[in-house]
């Protein structure tokens, strides 16, 4: 066990991070790591959970190895600490092979104590074994969250990299997994996988906790709009979107949406952005720099993943489409508010279609059990191909390619190549599926979306219903911060002129309409 004093740590922490004290958590946290224990962090979005490890790194002996499956966030994190005195690097996929074993090879003459690594990267043994070999001192999962099935966010390939990697560890070797996002169910299972080790005889005997913070942000203002059409939250946010301060940040679900909202933006002057289009070319230095201009007012977005916008602070946070859980929902509006300053959250909800589109998004994600058994009976006849398959079990592409990779995983089904063509075919003798776990998740996440639907439609107080929710550690009660309580209800009400307005960019967009 390593101790150390309070006062000498921070004089550290000020010389190093610039920051003058420690939070209550991030120094028990870690004082923990410290004493070799594995330790789950659950904070908010907006606090910093990194410096735990960060510090934590300049004091052990050896390398801090930190897992993460976005990239942004190895940017993020290395552009924090580029004007500190902590040595980083990190390996991902788009590295040569030459490159990687340079950088392992600094490590290991101690030239870095942050190496943070994209488990992509890792596809082949010999550089699992390098890293594996490294003289290790703490293991750290960024947004541990994906690595939980029960999670908003699942990563089978991060999942499994990751594990496979821990289950290597001495039991006495740390282990810090981080998340601002877990239901009471996700926070077990998370519990759980941190004490995996190689000492297979002492599971259950790995020293762990769980720290856990205040997730509620008492500076969010909660709406819920209800309309009853698609068009109605178009008109309504063009309506009142320059009563609110700044730049704020618009949720569509999906890409199509996101396109006509660009496009009814553009046709009202109102500048904004859409955040998906610019990230998926190689221009984003140059728009990232513009998202943080003041003359911008909304930048539109399919989802939140892997965008690289953490540096603004959300005035408003708009959805125009159902979330698949409260989870995702408190990931999305999390965003906001960073500064503690009001943040304007609302969520337009249509009862009339949202809940069939967010239940077809369900059925996409998780099918139903009866696909699965109907795909291995007509395997077991025939090999088929990908389109023969959809067309016989008359399913999406999307509902395919999830019952394949968990079929294909679980040596059910396998691909080869006949007369140059890719066919699926059944494996004979092979393990049967499981299909009472498959039914189970599937039924958690319906049971989900239906929380997320009585969050729209609650009468009492939305941010208690987050509390609950979120199982969070505060000691308050009595929450006045939403449209059930004391602030004002908002209404769609359409005023004078805006139904010509609309009629007019349906004229010169007649493919745009929501309906």
């Amino acid at each position: 066990m390593i101790y150390l004093d309070k006062k000498e740590a921070e004089k550290i922490l000020f010389t190093k991070f610039n920051f003058r004290k420690f939070e209550d958590n991030q120094w028990n946290t870690i004082g923990k790591l410290l004493n070799g224990e594995r330790v789950l962090f659950i904070e908010k979005r907006n606090y910093d959970k990194s410096i735990c490890y960060k510090y934590a790194s300049i004091i052990l002996n050896g390398i801090t190895i930190v897992f993460t499956p976005f990239i942004s966030t190895i940017e993020k994190q290395l552009q924090k600490i580029k004007t500190k005195t902590v040595q980083a690097n990190y390996i991902y996929s788009k590295q040569t092979i030459e490159e990687r074993n340079h950088i392992l090879q600094e490590v290991k003459q101690g030239l870095w104590k942050l190496l943070y690594i994209s488990p992509e990267s890792i596809h082949d043994n010999e550089l699992f074994e390098s890293i594996l070999s490294l003289s290790i001192s703490l293991v750290v999962v960024e947004e541990s969250h994906c690595i939980s099935i029960w999670g908003h966010d699942f990563r089978r390939d991060f999942k499994k990299k990751v594990i496979n990697f821990v289950v290597q560890l001495p039991k006495e070797l740390p282990v810090l997994a981080i998340t601002s996002t877990v239901t009471k169910r996700v926070e077990k299972d998370l519990f759980r996988l941190l004490e995996k080790s190689k000492d297979q005889t002492n599971i259950g005997f790995t020293k762990k906790s769980i720290i856990k913070g205040d997730l509620l942000h008492e500076n969010f203002k909660l709406f819920v709009i209800k309309v009853n059409s698609e068009d109605e939250k178009m008109i309504w946010i063009a309506q009142n979107i320059d009563k609110f301060p700044g730049t704020g940040l618009l949720y569509t679900g999906c890409q199509l949406k996101s396109d006509k909202y660009t496009k009814w933006f553009k046709f009202l002057g109102i500048s904004c952005f859409n955040k998906n289009n610019c990230f998926e070319t190689e221009q984003s230095e140059v728009n990232v720099d513009y998202l943080i201009e003041d003359n911008l007012k909304c930048i539109v977005s399919a989802d939140e993943k892997d965008i690289p916008i953490e540096a603004i602070d959300f005035p408003f946070i708009f959805h125009v489409h159902v979330p698949l859980s409260l989870l995702h929902y408190y990931q999305d509006i999390s965003r906001a508010g960073k500064n503690d300053d009001t943040a304007y959250i609302i969520l337009f909800y249509n009862e009339n279609c949202d809940n069939d589109k967010s239940m077809t998004l369900i059925n996409e994600c998780f099918p139903p059990i009866s696909i699965y058994e109907n795909m291995i009976e007509i395997l077991k006849s025939n090999p088929l191909s990908e389109v023969e398959i959809i067309q016989h079990l008359n399913i999406d592409r999307k509902q395919f390619l999830k019952i394949k990779e968990e079929l294909c995983e679980k040596g059910i089904i396998k691909e080869n190549f006949i007369d140059q063509n890719s066919k699926y075919e059944f494996i004979i003798d092979s393990q049967p599926l499981n299909f009472k776990k498959i039914d189970e998740l599937r039924e958690y996440k319906i049971a989900e979306l239906n929380k997320m639907i009585d969050y729209a439609n609650a009468e009492s107080s939305r941010t208690q219903l987050l509390h609950e929710y979120l199982n969070t550690n505060t000691i308050k009660t009595n929450f006045k911060n939403c449209d059930n309580t004391s602030e004002k209800k908002l209404i769609f009400n359409l005023k004078d002129g805006y139904n010509d307005i609309f009629k007019k960019f349906l004229e010169l967009y007649p493919n745009n309409s929501l309906y």
